[in-house]
Parts: structure tokens; sequence; C-alpha cells
């Protein structure tokens, strides 16, 4: 049975105000053409990290927005962005395409696929987010099979590669490549994707060889804003050979 979704007054103050100020503005610019929004992402997990990168959220929508819709869509943001803060990684898309399993187009920006709706799904239909309004997960979304999370997770690591060979090599991305390889490792080997980046990390520590613990530890301290001078070199070493360590579970996984 599917648990509750995490209460709203779980969110950390800042994000509560931001989502808050996100519900009504939206309501008031689209009315019933927006059937459900939800928070999702670190700022659900009550281990979320204490440096909190955006804010993910998901709006399902009747139908496409028109251009100036959109246009104020993103000026909503924009303003809440600018007066609180919080940055956001938010989607809209369509109450049809949320009915189906293909990662769907984002409603404002068709050139954007959502390559991890298999994994966005999981959470959801596991109570791993925070409803704003509107209909619930159970409502029309359907539970992913495990061959499309293990597409949505190789989507994720070719991301992650491709930061690596675009050389984005800093410790907030080491950090993210570190601990997010971990959350991939964990999520076949336990064929649970519903974790956060710290309860993988935590999990690394007592699965993966000792080589990679330095790594691990130091993306936490990263994620939690008490980075030490040689951390950023210590994940810039360890972010190829996570990535190789995510690559062979998921081919060995697949096979």
């Amino acid at each position: 049975m599917n648990r509750m979704s995490v209460p709203f007054q779980c969110l950390p103050p800042e994000v509560g105000v931001a989502c808050g100020r996100l519900r009504d503005e939206l309501g008031a610019l689209l009315g019933d053409d927006l059937i459900a929004l939800w928070v999702h992402g670190a700022a659900t997990f009550d281990d979320r990290p204490h440096l909190l990168g955006d804010v993910d959220t998901h709006g399902i929508l009747v139908r496409p927005p028109e251009l100036g819709a959109a246009m104020a869509i993103e000026g909503i943001h924009d303003s809440i962005a600018a007066d609180t803060g919080v940055e956001w990684d938010s989607w809209y898309i369509l109450e049809r395409e949320a009915r189906g399993v293909r990662p769907p187009r984002h409603a404002l920006w068709e050139h954007l696929v959502d390559h991890a709706w298999a994994l966005h799904r999981a959470h959801w239909l596991a109570g791993q987010y925070v409803a704003l309004g509107g209909s619930r997960p159970t409502d029309f979304v359907t539970p992913p099979m495990w061959s499309e999370l293990q597409q949505a997770l190789r989507s994720e690591l070719d991301y992650m590669e491709g930061l690596v060979k675009l050389g984005h090599d800093d410790g907030g991305h080491g950090a993210f490549v570190v601990w997010n390889g971990c959350r991939i490792i964990c999520s076949v080997e336990t064929r649970n994707v519903v974790l956060s980046k710290r309860a993988a990390a935590d999990w690394a520590l007592n699965h993966l060889p000792k080589a990679l613990h330095a790594a691990v530890r130091a993306a936490g301290r990263v994620y939690d804003g008490i980075a030490r001078t040689h951390d950023e070199s210590i994940l810039k070493a360890a972010a190829p050979l996570v990535i190789a360590a995510a690559r062979d579970r998921l081919r060995v996984d697949h096979e």
C-alpha cells in the first residue's frame, strides 16, 4: 500500500514559503488548467543536505499553455527565486502524458524531455513528495517497470558522465557525481530507487570498496557546507571510478 505524502510542514521553512507562493500564484494564473502540483526530490527527505540545491516540482496541466501564460509561469518562478533565494527545477507536463510510461515533454519548452520519468513515478507512488494541491499521483500515474527504471538510471549516469567529460569537476559537481553514483549503485543492488543521496552514501560506506570511502565522505562535507581543502581533488579523482562502478552494476543487472 502506498503511504501518504510527506506533510507540507516537513519542508525547510524557506522552501515552504517559496512553495506556498508558487501554489497560490500558479493557481491564480492557471485555475482549473492546473490539476496537480507536487514537490519532490531532496527537499522532501528528512536527511537532506544542509546546502539544498534546486527545489524540484512537477505541475500537471490539462492543456498546453499559450505563450503568454508560459512566460507568466516563468516569471512567477523568477520572482519567487529573487525574493526567497530558492532556485527551481520545475516541470510542467500534460495530464495525458502523465498517464503514460513514455518520458513526457515539458509542456512549456517541448525540446526538454523528462528522462527521469520512471524514477519520479516511483518516488511519487511511494509517497515521497509533498502535495501542494490538486490530484494525487495515484489518480493517474502508472507504476514503473524495472526495465523503465534501469533506463532512467542509465540516463542519470549518462548525464553524470557528460559533466565529467565537459570538465565540470569542481567540488559541487564532484559531490553530485559521487553521491548520485552511490544512489544508482544502491538502487540496482537493492531494487529500491526511492532513497535519498545521503541514505545511498551511508549504504555505500558499508558495501563499496574502501578506496571510495574518502570520496563518499568528502561529498557529504561539500553538501553540508563544511568542505575541507583537499575534498575537491578527492572528488575529482573518484568521480570516474564511481561512474565506472555504476556503469558496471547496470550492465550486469541488464544481462
